[in-house]
């Protein structure tokens, strides 16, 4: 099975709990199946394609064309980043979802809601899961969230998170 995981920042090398977790769940999986990771980052310069354990890890720098500009732009002008953490994130601009689609994928994992939009935007919802890796409650320490939270969970197939409390308040989003 193909799995392409999604995750907002470089995961490699693991310097903090929420690496420490997306670095074990795919460890797991690439144990029998094929998976590659794909983080996007405006700030690391140097890209990368190599494999980590098991893992295809691709580290693509991001420079924003005239088109993600442009939408950016109407994006502010509607005011629909107000209810997104990360509004400048590459994940939010067009152009990415043409690279999500080049990975054979039979499962997409996103880890944070916010990631799960280009995977939606390019359609692949109809025909491959999306799981969303949730791994804390974003909009009680962030409340502008919670609307774009709510999509997420709504649109993902299948939903993980760290403690039971957290479920809970998901359940009831």
């Amino acid at each position: 099975m193909n799995i392409l995981s999604i995750y907002p920042e470089k995961i490699f090398p693991v310097t903090s709990g929420g690496r420490q977790r997306i670095s074990s769940i795919l460890n797991r999986l690439s144990q029998k199946n094929s998976v590659s990771a794909l983080s996007f980052t405006e700030h690391y310069k140097k890209e990368c394609d190599k494999k980590v354990s098991n893992i295809r890890y691709v580290l693509k720098c991001y420079t924003p064309t005239w088109y993600d500009m442009l939408f950016r732009s109407c994006i502010r002008k509607i005011k629909f980043d107000e209810y997104i953490l990360h509004n400048d994130h590459p994940f939010f601009y067009p152009s990415h979802t043409r690279i999500i689609r080049k990975y054979p994928t039979d499962i997409v994992l996103c880890s944070h809601y916010y990631t799960l939009l280009s995977p939606w935007i390019t359609g692949l919802f109809k025909t491959t899961p999306l799981i969303l890796d949730q791994q804390n409650v974003e909009s009680d320490l962030f409340p502008g969230t919670l609307k774009a939270e709510k999509f997420a969970l709504k649109h993902a197939d299948f939903v993980t998170c760290c403690s039971e409390e957290d479920r809970r308040k998901m359940i009831a989003m």
